[in-house]
This record gives structure tokens, C-alpha cells and sequence, in this order.
């Protein structure tokens, strides 16, 4: 019997095209399952928690309309501390990088 493993994961992104993107990307990994549940603000992601809706993951944007940069790390951080946390940023900046992971206590990877 075959079980298919599921992972839950809330993507925190503001702008639909760069959201459609990531959700294709994933629902292209081989022998891998998302059930994705995309909001576009830090209030959203926060009521999913609040809700009881516990992701095994957060994509997180860190420029959106309610929250911009760490306080958007800290903020998930703070609603879900056991909850990884991948930041979504264009941002190349290597002491905003060693800010992030300072902040999510995590190493940075590129792509």
C-alpha cells in the first residue's frame, strides 16, 4: 500500500504572477505533493495560524503590504516558531542576508 505524503505549505506572497510561479515550481518536484494554501499579507498568514492551520513550511515574500523585511520574518516567527521559514527575496544584499538568518536563526540559500 502506497501512501502519498503531503506537505503543507503556506506561501506568503502578495503578487499573483510571482505566487502562480512558485506554486507551478513545486507541483513540478517528482514523487513530491504541496498542498499550498497562498494568502498575500502577514495579517493572513497570522489568521491561518490563529485558525489552528499549522503549514510544515512558510514561503515568505518579505515585501508586502502590511509588513516589509525582518518584521515579516519575525512576525511569522512569532506566530509559528517551530514552523520553517524560506524567504522569498530578490534581495541580494549579503548584510540583509546575514540580518535574515540572524533573525530566523537559519542559513541562507540562493538559487
Amino acid at each position: 500500500m502506497h501512501t502519498e505524503i503531503c506537505t503543507r505549505v503556506l506561501l506568503v506572497e502578495d503578487n499573483s504572477s510571482d505566487a502562480f510561479f512558485v506554486e507551478e515550481l513545486l507541483s513540478q518536484i517528482p514523487d513530491e505533493h504541496f498542498d499550498v494554501c497562498h494568502v498575500e499579507c502577514i495579517s493572513e498568514a497570522q489568521a491561518t495560524f490563529e485558525h489552528g492551520t499549522m503549514p510544515d513550511v512558510v514561503l515568505l515574500d518579505l515585501s508586502l503590504p502590511d509588513s516589509n523585511g525582518m518584521d515579516s520574518i519575525k512576525a511569522i516567527h512569532n506566530a509559528a516558531p517551530h514552523t520553517p521559514i524560506v524567504v522569498l527575496s530578490g534581495n541580494q544584499d549579503p548584510s540583509a542576508l546575514r540580518t535574515a538568518v540572524q533573525v530566523g536563526d537559519s542559513t541562507p540559500t540562493r538559487y
